[in-house]
């Protein structure tokens, strides 16, 4: 299965900035979506997180992810999210 990689990432993230870097030198093609311009929604996050297993690439933290307050409603096991 050959599946295009979305990124969502922030301009003055210097881990997003790492990650294209890598993704460029090994000749990974990847789209790139300015997360504060065109933040995903919250359907959109509670269906891809745990489909394609992504909680360890999310940056709970964020104001964005907090505002969403998916960590209430999402149906991981109990302190899938702590950490």
């Amino acid at each position: 299965m050959n599946r295009k990689i979305v990124m969502y990432q922030k301009s003055t993230c210097d881990t997003c900035k790492k990650e294209k870097a890598y993704l460029t030198k090994v000749k990974v093609s990847f789209d790139e979506i300015d997360i504060v311009k065109n933040p995903p929604t919250r359907e959109f996050l509670e269906a891809h997180i745990e489909e394609n297993n992504l909680d360890a690439f999310i940056n709970k933290y964020s104001k964005p992810y907090r505002e969403l307050n998916l960590t209430k409603s999402c149906t991981c096991p109990a302190g899938h999210h702590d950490g």
